[in-house]
């Protein structure tokens, strides 16, 4: 174990960068990222420390999952409006990249 530490072939902080940038392309947001790299067992601060060195336009990304799955159009009532947010969130955006969005 040792020598794999000292070779760099295990570095959490290595795998913790190449899963966000995962979920980047697949649209998900801070809180989504945290999650999926915390059930694959990695602590907090290194997730953080990665999160921190990413340059990650966090509101574009948020727009672009919108209009991905429901186009450029504004929300048309209410229900609409509550399925958009209901959507992004589950993705993991925040909420206020979620309301700026969709207004």
């Amino acid at each position: 174990m040792e020598k794999l530490l000292s070779h760099h072939y295990l570095d959490d902080a290595r795998l913790a960068e190449r899963e966000i940038s995962k979920q980047i392309a697949k649209l998900h947001g801070v809180s989504r990222i945290k999650q999926e790299l915390r059930q694959k067992g990695l602590d907090s601060l290194v997730i953080d420390q990665a999160l921190e060195d990413t340059d990650v336009d966090w509101f574009e990304l948020c727009l672009k999952a919108k209009e991905k799955k429901f186009g450029d159009s504004l929300a048309a009532d209410h229900t609409e409006k509550a399925k958009m947010v209901r959507y992004l969130q589950y993705r993991g955006h925040s909420m206020s990249a979620i309301l700026e969005c969709i207004s």
